[in-house]
């Protein structure tokens, strides 16, 4: 197995455990803010997103990549209010 599939599966894994632990699972929208710019990193997050919504229909993924300086400043507003994040 390669190392962009290795990473991937275990992108995928650890998106399903935590979308378990927060019982995010059971929204039909799951908003997901995340410190990530790089492209490569933004897409093998999005395979994993889609990998996720296929498992469990009727269930759709919303991330937002932003970098870290934005996302400490986002979070903090966003968790202050009904808009917040499922996954952070």
């Amino acid at each position: 197995m390669s190392g962009k599939k290795r990473l991937t599966r275990a992108a995928v894994q650890a998106s399903v455990i935590a979308l378990l632990a927060t019982g995010a699972y059971a929204a039909d929208t799951i908003k997901w803010l995340h410190v990530e710019v790089n492209p490569a990193q933004v897409a093998i997050w999005n395979e994993a997103a889609r990998a996720f919504e296929a498992k469990n229909p009727g269930v759709k993924v919303q991330p937002q990549y932003i970098e870290n300086e934005a996302y400490k400043a986002k979070l903090t507003t966003l968790l202050q209010s009904p808009d917040k994040p499922a996954m952070f």
